[in-house]
C-alpha cells in the first residue's frame, strides 16, 4: 500500500472500520499505552531512587549549610532540592516562592489520607496476651511499652505491626527504630517491619531501601529510621522533612547499656511536638529477660511494677506486658519451634523457664551456669564417638585455641576432652602440632581464609565456620542452654578456666547487661566453632518463627 494510501485509510473514523480492524486497532492501542505507562513508572522510579541518593557534592551541603540547613552523610538530594528551590525563593524569584507555597498547601491539606485511609491491625493478629496493651495503644493513653518474655512471644511481631498502623494514622509523625549494635538492624527490626507491612496488606504504600536503611510512607512521605545506639549525638541529626519523630523502637533493650544510657538516647532520639504542642511520643522497649537478677534491665522493670500499686509513685503512661509463646496460637510457631521448647525443657528445665518462658532464673553474672569441670576417665574419653573439632585462631596477645569435642544430643550435653594453645606460632608449626587430628573435621573461625586454604594443601579436613547476624550471641546463648558443659580439668585447664569467668558485660555502675565480653573467650569460641552445624541448624528453626 503507497503511503498516501495508508494516510487516507487512518482517516477513517473508527466506527466505520471492520470488526477485524477495530479490534486489531484496540490491541495495538492497549499495547501502545501499557508501553507508555511502563515507560513513565520507570522514569519516576528513576527520579525517586536519584532523589533518596545521598549527597556527595561538598558545594551542594556548603549551599545548605548557608541556608540554616544541617548536613550529614545521610542527607539525600530530595532534602538538597527543597534547599535550592529555598534558596531560589529567598534570592526573590516568584516562580520558586509559588512552588514552595503551593508544596505547603498540599502538604496542609494532605489529600493522601482521604485516598488513603489508615489501616488497623486485624483482630485474627492480636493475640488475647496483646489486647488491653493495644486498645490502650490506640486510646491514646499510653508512651511507655515495655514487652518482655520469652521466645515466641510474638514480641518484635506485634511492635513490627504496630508501628506502621500508628504511622498511617498520625501523619506529622516519623519513627526510629533502634538496637545496641547497628550491623543487626536489616536482619532484625528492619525485616520485622516489612513483614508487618505486608501481613496488614498495604506494601504498595510503603517504599523500603536498603542504602540508605529505611522506609518511607510514600502517600505522605513519613519516614521510618534505622540507626545504632552507639553514638546518641548521631541520633539529634535526624531531621524529618516535617512533624517529629513520634515512635521509637528499642529492641532487644536488654543489650543496651544501662538506664543511663537509655535515657540518654531517648532524649536524643525524641524531640518537636504535634500542632497541639504536644510530644504524643511512645516508645516500645522489647526483650528478653537476661537470666542473672542482676542484670540492670530486670532492676528497671522491678522498680516500675514495685512502685505499681502506688499513685504516688506510678510511672504514668507505662505499662509492662510479660509474654511467652503459650500466650500465642501453637499455630503461629509452628512444629519446629515447639519440638525446640520441649527439647529443652525436658534436658534442661532452667534454662527453657529463662528463655521459653521469660523467667529471672539466675541471681548472679555468669554466663554459663551448667558448667561441670572435673576428671574424666580413660573409659570415658574411649567411648566419645561424635568428635568435633573448632580452631580459632590467634597469634600474639590473643592465642590459637583448638579443642575437641563430644556431642550427646540426645541427651544436650557437650563433653571438651582435649585442648591445645599456642602464641607466636605460625600456620607451619601448628600444622605439625595438629598433624595427629587432621583427619577429623576441624570448623575454623573463617577470618583467616587464607590460614584455612594452608591447612587444607597439608591434607586437613579443615573448613570454616557459617557466621551471620546475631551468630555469636545466639552461639553462647546455646551453649548456655545446653543441660551439661562437661569439661576435663585434666587436660583441658584453659578451657575450663574460660568458661568458669566468661561473665555478662557490666555497665558504668558496675550492673551486668546482657551482652558478652570478647576477650578472654578464645576457647568458648573454638568450642563454638566445633559445634557450629548444630548451632546453625537451631538458629534456623527459630528463625522460621516471627517472635
Amino acid at each position: 500500500m503507497k503511503k498516501d494510501d495508508k494516510r487516507l485509510k487512518n482517516l477513517i473514523p473508527f466506527s466505520q472500520r471492520t470488526e477485524n480492524e477495530q479490534r486489531k486497532i484496540t490491541k495495538n492501542g492497549g499495547k501502545k499505552s501499557g508501553e507508555v505507562r511502563r515507560k513513565k513508572k520507570a522514569i519516576s522510579d528513576a527520579v525517586l531512587d536519584v532523589l533518596e541518593m545521598p549527597v556527595k557534592s561538598e558545594k551542594l551541603k556548603a549551599q545548605m549549610s548557608d541556608l540554616g540547613i544541617k548536613t550529614d552523610k545521610n542527607t539525600d538530594m530530595l532534602t538538597a532540592a527543597v534547599a535550592g528551590l529555598i534558596g531560589s525563593a529567598c534570592a526573590g524569584k516568584v516562580d520558586a516562592f509559588k512552588e514552595l507555597r503551593e508544596i505547603k498547601e498540599r502538604a496542609e491539606s494532605s489529600p493522601a489520607r482521604e485516598e488513603y485511609p489508615p489501616v488497623a491491625i486485624p483482630a485474627t493478629l492480636i493475640c488475647g496476651a496483646y489486647a488491653d496493651v493495644n486498645r490502650h495503644i490506640s486510646e491514646g493513653k499510653l508512651r511507655e511499652v515495655i514487652i518482655k518474655g520469652g521466645r515466641g512471644g510474638w514480641k518484635s511481631s506485634y511492635v513490627g505491626l504496630k508501628l506502621p498502623e500508628l504511622l498511617m494514622a498520625n501523619p506529622s509523625q516519623h519513627a526510629l527504630c533502634l538496637r545496641n549494635v547497628k550491623d543487626t538492624l536489616k536482619d532484625s527490626v528492619y525485616e520485622q517491619i516489612k513483614w508487618g507491612i505486608e501481613r496488614l496488606g498495604v506494601s504498595d504504600r510503603f517504599k523500603c531501601t536498603t542504602s540508605p536503611l529505611k522506609i518511607v510512607y510514600k502517600p505522605t512521605g513519613q519516614t521510618i529510621y534505622f540507626r545504632g545506639a552507639d553514638d546518641p549525638i548521631k541520633l539529634k541529626s535526624i531531621k524529618p522533612p516535617f512533624g517529629y519523630i513520634g515512635v521509637l523502637w528499642l529492641e532487644e533493650f536488654d543489650q543496651y547499656a544501662g538506664e543511663a544510657a537509655v535515657r540518654n538516647v531517648r532524649q536524643s532520639a525524641i524531640r518537636g511536638t504535634d500542632e497541639n504542642g504536644e510530644s504524643g511520643a511512645i516508645v516500645f522497649e522489647t526483650f528478653n529477660p537476661p537470666a542473672t537478677a542482676q542484670a540492670w534491665v530486670n532492676g528497671y522493670v522491678r522498680d516500675i511494677e514495685a512502685r505499681a500499686d502506688d499513685p504516688d509513685l506510678r510511672k504514668q503512661g507505662t505499662e509492662i506486658l510479660h509474654v511467652d509463646y503459650t500466650s500465642v496460637p501453637r499455630e503461629w510457631l509452628g512444629d519446629d519451634f515447639l519440638r525446640e521448647a520441649e527439647e529443652l525443657k525436658r534436658n534442661n528445665p532452667r534454662a527453657y523457664e529463662n528463655e521459653y518462658l521469660g523467667k529471672v532464673t539466675g541471681t548472679g553474672g555468669n554466663v554459663f551456669e551448667n558448667l561441670e569441670i572435673r576428671a574424666f576417665t580413660n573409659e570415658e574419653r574411649a567411648s566419645f564417638d561424635r568428635i568435633r573439632q573448632g580452631l580459632d585462631w590467634g597469634y600474639f596477645p590473643d592465642p590459637t585455641a583448638f579443642v575437641r569435642v563430644h556431642y550427646d544430643a540426645t541427651r544436650s550435653i557437650v563433653y571438651v576432652f582435649d585442648e591445645r594453645k599456642r602464641v607466636k606460632t605460625g600456620n607451619e608449626e601448628l600444622a605439625e602440632l595438629f598433624a595427629p587430628f587432621k583427619r577429623e573435621q576441624t570448623i575454623a573461625d573463617s577470618a583467616e581464609e587464607k590460614s584455612i586454604a594452608y591447612f587444607r594443601s597439608n591434607g586437613y579436613n579443615i573448613r570454616a565456620c557459617v557466621k551471620g547476624a546475631g551468630s555469636v550471641e545466639f552461639g553462647l546463648k546455646w551453649l548456655a542452654s545446653r543441660r551439661k558443659i562437661v569439661i576435663d580439668k585434666t587436660h583441658c585447664a584453659e578451657t575450663a578456666k574460660e568458661f568458669e569467668s566468661y561473665e555478662y558485660l557490666r555497665d558504668r555502675e558496675g550492673n551486668f547487661v546482657s551482652g558478652y565480653p570478647d576477650e578472654n573467650n578464645h576457647f568458648i569460641d573454638a568450642v563454638r566453632y566445633a559445634l557450629n552445624d548444630e548451632i546453625m541448624r537451631s538458629k534456623a528453626a527459630v528463625k522460621k518463627t516471627r517472635y
